[in-house]
C-alpha cells in the first residue's frame, strides 16, 4: 500500500547583503524643441529619487524579518 505524505518543514534562510555599490549611469533626457531643459531634468531626478526611496524601504522591510536585525544606514 502506497501512502502520500506531505510534510511542511520550516527552515530559516539568512542572506546578508555585504555592500550596495552605487553606479553612475548616464541617462539621456529628451527635451522637446523650445522646452525647458531644467524642468525635464528635474522630472527625471524626482522619479529616480522616488525609486531610490522604494528600494531603501524594501531593504529595511526585508531586514526586519530576521531576528538579529540591527538597523544600518543605507546610503
Amino acid at each position: 500500500m502506497e501512502k502520500i505524505v506531505e510534510k511542511i518543514v520550516e527552515k530559516p534562510i539568512k542572506q546578508e547583503v555585504d555592500k550596495l555599490v552605487p553606479e553612475i549611469i548616464p541617462i539621456p533626457v529628451f527635451v522637446p524643441n523650445g522646452g525647458d531643459a531644467a524642468a525635464e531634468v528635474q522630472k527625471v531626478a524626482d522619479h529616480y529619487a522616488d525609486l531610490n526611496k522604494k528600494v531603501k524601504d524594501s531593504f529595511n522591510q526585508t531586514a526586519r524579518k530576521h531576528e538579529d536585525y540591527e538597523p544600518k544606514e543605507i546610503t
